[in-house]
């Protein structure tokens, strides 16, 4: 279900300062889940925004290695961090597909235990890649969730979609196939797909 992973250690105060700056800010708590989140924020309001230069690196990374970089033309990221305290439900099982995303993407900045999984076949799958700083990238479409926090610590992550925009294929030929995707509302996405051949 991983399509890529690496390593990225965050230093324990910057952690710790963007974790103070999300649970000041009481829109960013959930009380049904009983964990704070900078999705519910307006993204000017993340405290994350601070490393979006770190997170645009990777990004290039990771379109690379899946052999994205010269297919994408247009492409966006958005991404929020979770701060889940002792006793904290968890996430209950989700995707993140809302049709133009290329992929989802984990980072693990203080993870507690291996208590991010995927749900395959009604079974829990737990990726082994869930240490300090692992980076997972995964399917947008994949079913997955987060155990209850039972321990004694917080646990932290970030979490975050690639959005597609345009896709472009190149053939030998000299022609080319260009597939948009337009955005109508929030809830209708078109794709347009203009191929030469």
């Amino acid at each position: 279900m991983i399509l890529w992973s690496s390593n990225f250690l965050m230093e324990d105060n910057t952690i710790e300062r963007l974790s103070t700056e999300l649970k000041s800010n009481p829109s960013s708590f959930s009380e049904n889940a009983n964990h704070f989140s900078s999705y519910y924020l307006e993204c000017h309001q993340r405290p994350e925004n601070v490393l979006h230069e770190l997170y645009r690196e990777i990004t290039n990374h990771v379109l690379k290695n899946l052999t994205l970089s010269n297919r994408v033309e247009h492409w966006g990221e958005t991404y929020w961090m979770q701060v889940y305290p002792p006793g904290s439900k968890g996430h209950g099982i989700h995707d993140h597909f809302t049709g133009n995303e290329a992929y989802s993407w984990v980072h693990f900045l203080r993870p507690i235990k291996k208590s991010f999984y995927f749900l395959i076949d009604g079974n829990k799958v737990y990726p082994k890649q869930q240490n300090p700083g692992d980076y997972i990238v995964f399917p947008s479409w994949a079913l997955h969730g987060v155990d209850t926090n039972e321990s004694s610590q917080e646990r932290v992550v970030i979490a975050g979609n690639l959005i597609l925009n345009t896709l472009i294929v190149n053939y030998s030929s000299e022609k080319q196939k260009i597939t948009r995707c337009h955005k109508i509302n929030r809830n209708v996405l078109v794709w347009e797909t203009i191929d030469d051949d």
